[in-house]
């Protein structure tokens, strides 16, 4: 399917950051696509370490990955939107740069697209230690709306999948918030009327890192009800409601 003449483009969005432990493996996750047909558009953040020079030795080696750089640090917003302006493909995928894909992830992805006309799609997907090691595996719902979405997560960045063609690309780009702001781009899609739909495949892998459980629990918080009030502006009663049924979505999800 990716070899033949109608093959879509699909622009990957990578922001790095100090990631030159993984970056590597990351970036050959993408060159062992079965679905050849992409671009690989990554942005620095003003990293301190090699991830940068790393990033620049896989683009001499690959003309499909483009590396830009900040030379100061701007926040993953705006080193996504970065790689987003430049960004030629029909479809739009996220990928951070410690995170990882299965080499099908996008020839089933797009597949599953084409078939069931959605424009917007993700998968289940593998939780993985800073060392690689297998966690758990976690499964989605199998479709989300802008309610649902305020109600519970439902999946990490890497594994969506968005269609250029039927969402409005300016709804793509990330609010200037420091966090939050990859949520606040799908309720931003989702108001629209656009409706998500998961693949059932575990297509992804997330990294997550050593450190304290509970604080990333307890800033995973206050993220959310950052997201309610300040950026959906939502009233206090429906905030709260929105806030209780997340708390038990998200315990169920990590159990």
């Amino acid at each position: 399917m990716s070899n033949s003449k109608d093959a879509a483009l699909v622009s990957i969005i990578m922001a790095s950051y100090n990631s030159e432990q993984w970056i590597d493996e990351t970036i050959e996750s993408v060159q062992a696509q079965t679905y050849t047909n992409w671009e690989l558009l990554i942005t620095d953040d003003a990293s301190t370490d090699a991830t940068v020079e790393k990033a620049l030795a896989k683009a001499r080696e690959d003309h499909r990955i483009q590396v830009f750089r900040s030379e100061v640090n701007q926040g993953a917003a705006k080193t996504r939107n970065n790689s987003l302006s430049h960004a030629k493909g029909r479809y739009i995928a996220f990928l951070d740069s410690d995170d990882l894909w299965t080499a099908e992830k996008l020839e089933h992805q797009l597949a599953y697209m084409k078939q069931n006309g959605c424009a917007m799609c993700y998968t289940d997907y593998d939780i993985i230690s800073g060392d690689g090691e297998y966690r758990k595996t976690v499964r989605v719902p199998s479709s989300v709306t802008y309610s649902g979405y305020l109600k519970g997560p439902i999946t990490c960045t890497h594994s969506i999948v968005l269609d250029g063609d039927v969402i409005d690309r300016k709804l793509m780009v990330m609010p200037d918030i420091r966090r939050g702001q990859d949520g606040a781009t799908w309720l931003q899609i989702l108001k629209t009327g656009v409706t998500g739909y998961a693949l059932h495949e575990s297509l992804a892998k997330y990294r997550r890192h050593n450190g304290s459980l509970s604080s990333n629990k307890l800033t995973a918080l206050k993220r959310t009800w950052f997201l309610y009030r300040k950026v959906e502006k939502l009233s206090l009663p429906y905030a709260c409601i929105c806030f209780v049924s997340y708390v038990i979505n998200a315990l169920k999800k990590y159990s």
